[in-house]
């Protein structure tokens, strides 16, 4: 909705299985999966010689798919946008956007406004489509504690807003600690398909490469080169995060209340390719995170024989993003006033 003005009702819309598509194609075409990523000569040989189609099959077959989610987004806010203009000078009564099928104030239809006043160059359109297109368990203890500075903030009568961020530095807390202790188990490197396992012994960051010769720390690299960040090794530094294998929020705060480590900043990459959209990212998961500590009771799952079930806590990744495998775990309104906002915010969702 924000970056396209479009609302998303179902898993076979359109935008979604595009973004489906562009992750899974990230995740097959990443650094590894072909020779040419070893020997970067084999690039010049014509994909139809004999026995060389596969060197450049993942790029063949997934590029195509990674543009789409670029490309399609864009022109169909641009198509909305000319539909304005028609209906304009035709004088055109419409009730609403939605039945004049035409662009809903946008992060891209504001940029494009903008851009078609004051011109803009092919570069900077196709910055825009990715900036645009960027734009898609703790335990008991830590779970209470979250909740009652909610409580005591908030209170019971409304959900979090992003005003409140600033008040809620406990929310933040388990925030930066998912993002450091989760986050960071990016996997961009595929050793071959013949043992898939061994490609997921790296948690590193995304592969970029060098387009000039440079000095880092008195280090030659030279241009084409092959740069991955170490993020783990950034997530689990013992001089900077002390018992670094813990999920302990804590750590973050200032003392006395804890020790003051910092935020890690490398979860989002860094230099010019940072991620565009990470402050987008970054509101959007602490909004979810401040809104189902406000209204839900997470507990764990009951079996037949009574025992609890001890959630498996392991991750899976496809595409840039790991994210927990399937658990069970039960989710309880807190109260009838929760159950009232959660039901009205699903109304909005609606309009």
């Amino acid at each position: 909705m924000i970056a396209y003005g479009h609302q998303v009702h179902s898993d076979d819309d359109i935008y979604v299985k595009l973004t489906a598509g562009a992750l899974h194609g990230i995740d097959e075409a990443k650094l590894g999966v072909s020779l040419v990523d070893f020997f970067p000569f084999l690039v010049h040989l014509p994909h139809w010689l004999p026995g060389c189609s596969f060197l450049t099959a993942a790029a063949r077959r997934w590029g195509p798919v990674t543009r789409e989610m670029h490309d399609y987004p864009f022109n169909d806010v641009l198509k909305q946008m000319v539909l304005i203009t028609i209906y304009a000078r035709l004088n055109f009564k419409y009730s609403s956007p939605q039945d004049a099928d035409i662009a809903r104030p946008s992060f891209l239809s504001s940029y494009l406004e903008r851009y078609k006043t004051e011109g803009a160059k092919d570069y900077d359109l196709d910055d825009l489509k990715g900036a645009a297109g960027t734009i898609l368990t703790a335990g008991a203890e830590v779970q209470r504690k979250a909740q009652a500075e909610i409580d005591q903030v908030i209170g019971p009568d409304r959900l979090p807003d992003f005003s409140d961020r600033d008040a809620l530095p406990f929310v933040e807390c388990i925030l930066q600690e998912t993002m450091r202790y989760v986050a960071t188990r990016i996997l961009p490197l595929s050793w071959g398909r013949v043992d898939r396992q061994f490609a997921y012994l790296p948690h590193l960051g995304i592969a970029h490469m060098s387009v000039d010769d440079d000095i880092y720390n008195g280090m030659f690299i030279p241009k084409g080169s092959i740069v991955i960040p170490n993020v783990m090794a950034m997530s689990r530094d013992e001089t900077m995060y002390k018992d670094a294998e813990a999920f302990y929020p804590e750590r973050f705060l200032p003392a006395p209340a804890g020790p003051g480590e910092p935020y890690l900043g490398a979860v989002f990459g860094f230099g010019r390719r940072i991620c565009p959209g990470r402050y987008f990212a970054d509101n959007g998961a602490w909004i979810v995170v401040a809104t189902v500590l406000a209204t839900f009771d997470i507990c764990k799952a009951v079996a037949k024989d009574g025992r609890a079930i001890e959630p498996d806590v392991a991750f899976t990744t496809e595409g840039l993003a790991s994210r927990p495998k399937p658990f069970e775990c039960v989710f309880r309104p807190r109260s009838e006033m929760a159950k009232k906002l959660i039901m009205q915010t699903a109304n909005l969702g609606e309009d």
